[in-house]
């Protein structure tokens, strides 16, 4: 008689922790908006500074720049710390041979391995 009273307690307590959701709450998620790129749009001439603002809902203390070609090849991918960014002198010479570019930026996780939100690509041509 005991041990089937248990069990049924048992049963009950399970069941009733089913019923009440069983696990704590998770807390709420909230994707990070990304940063806005302010500059180069449109045709630019060398030098340059790519420059963003910064996230709204995150602040970030790394970001990834990225430089991709008309072909969506990557030329430039570089992780900095502040709201702007000089092409290095090797991507600079690279855009010679290339007509249109487009650039992204990311805010970088804190522990460097992914970018958890990144900016809509912006392009740019050199004049």
């Amino acid at each position: 008689m005991r041990t089937a009273a248990s069990t049924l307690l048992f049963v009950a307590i399970v069941s009733l922790a089913s019923a009440c959701g069983g696990s704590p709450p998770q807390p709420a998620t909230t994707r990070a908006t990304p940063p806005e790129p302010v500059t180069p749009r449109g045709a630019v001439a060398i030098p340059f500074v790519f420059s963003w603002k910064p996230s709204t809902t995150t602040a970030a203390s790394l970001y990834r720049v990225t430089v991709s070609d008309g072909a969506e090849r990557v030329l430039f991918e570089e992780d900095v710390r502040d709201t702007h960014c000089r092409p290095s002198a090797e991507l600079t010479s690279m855009m010679a041979d290339h007509a249109a570019f487009s650039w992204t930026v990311g805010v970088v996780s804190p522990d460097g391995t992914r970018v958890v939100s990144r900016s809509a690509p912006v392009t740019f041509s050199l004049k």
